[in-house]
């Protein structure tokens, strides 16, 4: 559906994942209608396409998903190594991350929106496992290990452009001879 606008797909893979996942955690089903709409007009030679305007509350809140994707990504693949999880361990991570200008208890509602609406990178695999009640001992996984992997890409370029040696980073995230775990999530940050 992305690539109405320039009748051709992104040259870079990453490229192909962000316009994607743009599509799928801004809008869910809202945009998959939208772009049906555009698809179909666009097939037709009728209409053209309306550019949505974006509001502050719109930015802030992909700004925090953006940001809590990130995360997510970087802390299932990078630190843990691990594609399934229960949700107290994503709430953990939040609870200990800097968000900077991003208040905790936003990331966390977006982390409840993760979960209760779906927009297919999450799934639940086993809801109440011990059958105390307690939803953060729910297992969830990435629906596709792709996602997991850009995400920790996207986390692992802004940590080096943040850090004093971008070299001295990949080094001592991926050191010298990386595991094959690791090996898309390196290729995706070059």
């Amino acid at each position: 559906v992305f690539i109405v606008d320039k009748n051709k797909l992104p040259d870079r893979r990453t490229e192909l994942y962000e316009k994607g996942v743009q599509m799928m955690v801004r809008g869910g089903s809202r945009n998959a209608k939208a772009a049906a709409a555009v698809l179909s007009a666009s097939s037709q030679g009728k209409g053209q396409r309306r550019r949505q305007r974006k509001t502050p509350k719109t930015d802030v809140a992909a700004q925090t998903l953006d940001a809590l994707l990130g995360r997510i990504g970087h802390y299932l693949h990078i630190v843990e190594q691990q594609r399934d999880f229960q949700v107290f361990e994503i709430s953990e991570m939040i609870d200990e991350s800097n968000w900077g200008e991003i208040s905790a208890e936003r990331v966390h509602d977006a982390w409840v929106d993760l979960q209760n609406e779906p927009r297919g990178l999450f799934m639940c695999t086993d809801v109440d496992p011990d059958g105390d009640g307690d939803p953060e001992k729910d297992w969830y996984r990435s629906t596709h290990l792709t996602f997991q992997e850009f995400f920790a890409a996207k986390q692992c370029a802004a940590e080096a452009r943040a850090a004093e040696s971008v070299a001295e980073y990949f080094l001592g995230t991926f050191t010298a001879s990386p595991n094959p775990w690791l090996r898309e999530v390196l290729l995706m940050t070059t």
